[in-house]
């Protein structure tokens, strides 16, 4: 239901208000619901930030607008990436098991905690892999601010839209290598 998702956006919302209020405010230190993470430092905070450096002031409607698309956006990108790495690892049990190994290794049978991710490179290999072959976002557009001369020597003039091809790039074997369409 969309009242649940715009209420728990929201909260999110005054909750990161009121951790800044008190990030700037040492009369007011004390325990935030965000833990040891700055609250300014979030994507909202430097969403508020920004705009406090322009002097404009964002209302809550923009800033919840920003919380669901992230919350949406994260969850379909998320699930996705997930979706493809489990394809990749099932067509390759080499790959799971060394995968698996690790884990074990560095977790001791037990599920990993969120501390210890940085201790499963293989793993994040593993997913890095998976994303490149099988982009979240396979073909996106930007379009240039300002006129721009790319490394390349490329002139792109301001208002220009650029196409990148994703997918076509992760197995692009100019890029790769001649196993570029190959997992791991």
């Amino acid at each position: 239901h969309f009242s649940l998702l715009d209420s728990y956006s929201r909260n999110v919302v005054r909750e990161l208000r009121a951790s800044i209020a008190k990030e700037g405010d040492p009369s007011k230190a004390g325990g935030s619901v965000w833990g040891d993470v700055e609250a300014s430092k979030s994507f909202v905070g430097l969403f508020l930030e920004d705009a406090k450096q322009r002097g404009e002031d964002l209302s809550e409607d923009f800033l919840r607008d920003l919380v669901l698309n992230f919350l949406i956006a994260g969850r379909d990108t998320t699930a996705q990436a997930l979706s493809w790495t489990i394809f990749c690892l099932c067509k390759d049990p080499r790959v799971a098991a060394k995968a698996r190994a690790e884990v074990a290794e560095v977790c001791g049978g037990r599920e990993p905690a969120y501390e210890e991710i940085n201790r499963l490179p293989y793993v994040q290999a593993v997913l890095h892999e998976a994303l490149r072959l099988y982009p979240s976002v396979p073909l996106d557009f930007k379009v240039a601010a300002d006129d721009d001369v790319w490394p390349d020597g490329t002139h792109v003039r301001r208002g220009n839209v650029i196409v990148y091809h994703i997918y076509a790039m992760g197995r692009d074997p100019a890029i790769w290598g001649e196993d570029a369409g190959e997992f791991l």
